[in-house]
């Protein structure tokens, strides 16, 4: 039995030098440790086959790799580079000391190969003791000379090397009293060598400072947890299930099915069970990985958790929820800011809490917003002292239900406080939980930032759609009171002249139906409209309505056919007049009463073609480019509403147009309004 156990440390070392290989590639420790490993390796497998000559050297040989191994440590030139200094000074000292006493062993060997046995493993016994005792000393050395680091690195190896040297006195000072190899402490050896090697892989972990490269995850390790623990438990029941039927005679039969049935309806109420799954992740997180989470899968779970969810579900619910799921808590709530104030707005599992204001009680918006720190309400009730200034309201320290208090900040910016309720499984929250917590709410805060500026940017079109209507209306509302008011102007002279009169009463129902068609487009939208009152209209004609309603003003248009028929268009003549109007309004207003503005009609490849020309002052590629076609962008100040080209160029697109400008500084301005024709039969 003893050896095999001794077979067993021999595979385990040598897999243990292997797998050193992958993890430690460039690390000046390598060569050193692997080949402790390996000469341990050999000697726990002569070892196998009890003492004897190829014993007796590879446990000098492994005594003295371990003792190389200190010693390659305590070279104070060490941090974590390659070693030439000790190659250089300490390993010509150490082979020599090692070569004579190899010498001095072979030379007394022989001498004694043919006597007492009892005398040759006497010399033996000092030979261990004596290297045994300069390891321990080489390890007081080296815990006492390193430094922090290098401590905390080296510590568990050192013990280790040091556990193994104390049993190797205790193994041969008992040998020597007893004047033979104590065989107590010779089989549990094997044993004791095998309890080591989890201390000597921690410590090899921390002396490399590298990961393996292959890495049990967090899943795997939940459901591996989780497998053996199902089939430790069935294994269990079966065992109580099998004494039942034992002892239990007649009835055995009967209690081992009511027990085993019993028994599985607890397991499956068990795996279902959202805190048992919490109990194993908390556990497997404490005792099998360094980190607590798995970042990357807790990353996409979160980012994820938002897709998920149904499109009717609001964001805040959504945030709860995804943030609530990170560490297995039922629910919560969250605090939306509105001013100085949060107000609950959405409460999951929980029910709705007050407003959180520093106005009442307390200061928790005034240290959340200042700190930034996620607040452990438990925590806070039995040590207060850890939060330095913070005083939470009554009624959240007697809610045993929230447990935790995350701020979710934006760029500085307070938006909202999430609380989050008890975990499902009782549970400590450290740095690393604080960390995730609040990396996630930042993530949740740029959620809400979004959320707020498509909300902001909603309102601000419908503000624009109601602006931008409402220019449109005044705009109009400004021919019509320029019509009323020449009415009113020229009744003090024509008021008794019939003509005057029934022209008046044109004007005022023209002006009253334009009235009504502005009430109609503001329930309708714009682009329905011209649609809907679209007819076939006249262009010289409509071109000499134009004129004769801007020939009071100078310079006068000038009208110019060069049709043989009169062309024709599928548009609102109304709108159509209104829009040529402000055309030939805006050449006057830009030339002088020497100047000259004239309207040219032709029609060119099948298309009517009207052009509104002047002799004013022009205006610049850029001006045309930049500023004439943009809405509410005007040149005449407070008079102009900075709509009318604009006004004019989306109605002609709109019946299947387009306007082209021509001008220059100096040098006049061409309007060409380009319109489809329709024939008359």
């Amino acid at each position: 039995m003893t050896g095999l156990l001794y077979i067993i440390a021999s595979v385990v070392f040598s897999v243990f030098a292997f797998a050193t290989l992958f993890f430690a590639r460039s690390h000046p420790l390598k060569v050193s440790f692997i080949s402790s490993l390996l000469v341990t390796a050999l000697w726990a497998g002569a070892s196998a086959f009890g003492p004897g000559f190829l014993w007796h050297y590879l446990e000098l040989a492994r005594d003295l790799s371990w003792i190389w191994l200190l010693i390659y440590l305590l070279n104070p030139a060490l941090k974590w580079a390659y070693l030439e200094p000790v190659f250089r000074r300490g390993a010509l000292i150490f082979i020599a000391l090692f070569l004579s006493l190899l010498a001095i062993d072979i030379y007394f060997s022989l001498r004694l190969v043919g006597e007492n046995r009892a005398i040759l493993f006497t010399l033996w016994s000092y030979e261990y003791l004596l290297l045994s005792v300069a390891g321990l000393v080489l390890v007081e050395q080296l815990l006492r000379n390193a430094d922090a680091e290098l401590r905390w690195a080296v510590k568990l190896l050192a013990i280790v090397i040091a556990v193994q040297f104390v049993y190797d006195i205790a193994l041969y000072s008992s040998s020597l009293l007893s004047a033979n190899l104590d065989q107590y402490l010779w089989n549990a050896r094997p044993v004791f060598i095998l309890l080591l090697i989890p201390l000597m892989w921690i410590s090899i972990h921390r002396i490399t400072n590298r990961k393996s490269k292959v890495v049990i995850s967090h899943h795997i390790a939940f459901h591996s947890v989780s497998l053996i623990g199902v089939g430790v438990y069935l294994l269990l029941m079966s065992a109580i299930g099998y004494y039942l039927q034992f002892s239990g005679g007649e009835w055995g039969a009967l209690f081992q099915i009511i027990f085993l049935s019993v028994a599985l309806l607890a397991l499956l109420v068990l795996v279902f069970s959202g805190q048992v799954r919490a109990l194993i992740k908390v556990y497997v997180s404490k005792h099998f990985f360094d980190y607590k989470y798995d970042y990357r899968d807790e990353w996409l779970r979160f980012s994820d958790s938002f897709s998920k969810l149904e499109n009717n579900t609001p964001l805040e619910e959504r945030i709860i929820l995804s943030i609530a799921n990170i560490i297995d808590s039922t629910g919560g709530l969250i605090w939306t800011k509105e001013g100085d104030e949060y107000i609950n707005t959405i409460a999951l599992n929980h029910e709705p809490l007050p407003k959180l204001s520093d106005h009442e009680q307390g200061n928790l918006v005034a240290f959340l917003e200042e700190s930034g720190w996620v607040v452990d309400v438990r925590e806070y009730r039995d040590n207060a002292e850890r939060y330095e200034w913070l005083m939470l309201p009554e009624w959240l320290l007697g809610d045993a239900t929230i447990r935790l208090l995350v701020p979710i900040v934006h760029q500085g910016k307070p938006l909202a406080i999430l609380g989050l309720n008890q975990p499902r499984a009782d549970r400590e929250f450290n740095w690393e939980d604080r960390d995730l917590l609040k990396t996630v709410a930042q993530q949740a805060a740029g959620y809400l930032t979004l959320m707020n500026l498509s909300q902001e940017l909603h309102d601000a079109k419908q503000f624009e759609a109601f602006n931008r209507l409402s220019a449109y209306v005044v705009h109009d509302l400004k021919n019509v009171v320029s019509q009323l008011s020449l009415v009113v102007k020229n009744a003090e002279k024509h008021k008794n002249n019939p003509e005057f009169i029934e022209s008046a009463l044109l004007t005022v129902d023209n002006a009253a139906n334009k009235m009504n068609r502005m009430l109609l487009q503001l329930r309708k939208d714009r682009s329905m409209m011209v649609a809907a009152n679209s007819d076939r209209v006249d262009l010289l004609n409509c071109l000499q309505a134009v004129c004769c309603a801007r020939q009071e003003s100078t310079p006068p248009p000038v009208l110019i056919n060069k049709c043989d028929a009169a062309p024709s268009t599928l548009a609102d003549r109304e709108r159509l007049e209104v829009v040529l109007t402000h055309l030939v309004q805006n050449a006057q207003e830009a030339t002088p009463e020497s100047g000259r503005v004239e309207l040219i009609i032709r029609v060119e490849s099948g298309r009517a073609v009207i052009s509104i020309s002047d002799t004013g002052c022009g205006m610049s590629q850029a001006f045309i480019r930049d500023r004439l076609f943009k809405p509410f962008d005007t040149t005449k100040g407070n008079a102009g509403m900075g709509i009318g080209v604009y006004e004019a160029k989306e109605y002609i697109q709109n019946i299947g147009g387009k306007i082209v400008v021509t001008s220059d500084p100096g040098q006049g301005t061409v309007f060409e309004i380009d319109l489809p024709m329709v024939i008359i039969e």
